[in-house]
């Protein structure tokens, strides 16, 4: 497998790695709204986006569920 580089993203672990806390925020917010109203449904997307630009950029499917996996090695 071709190593991507993304421009302007050196580190996407890392990057990802630091909104961690956001998103743990965006969670706690939604769990004050009432389940499956607009409130929670577009939080829930917030999330959502959060999780697929990390699977986009860092090639970990999962990432915020198991955390950070040790990076892939070069021309794998």
């Amino acid at each position: 497998m071709v190593r991507m580089r993304y421009g302007g993203v050196r580190d996407p672990v890392g990057l990802f790695e630091e909104l961690r806390p956001f998103r743990k925020r965006i969670r706690t917010v939604q769990d004050h709204c009432r389940p499956f109203g607009p409130e929670y449904m577009i939080l829930g997307g917030v999330v959502a986006a959060l999780d697929a630009a990390a699977h986009y950029f860092t090639g970990q499917p999962s990432f915020y569920a198991v955390g950070a996996a040790p990076p892939r090695p070069e021309g794998s």
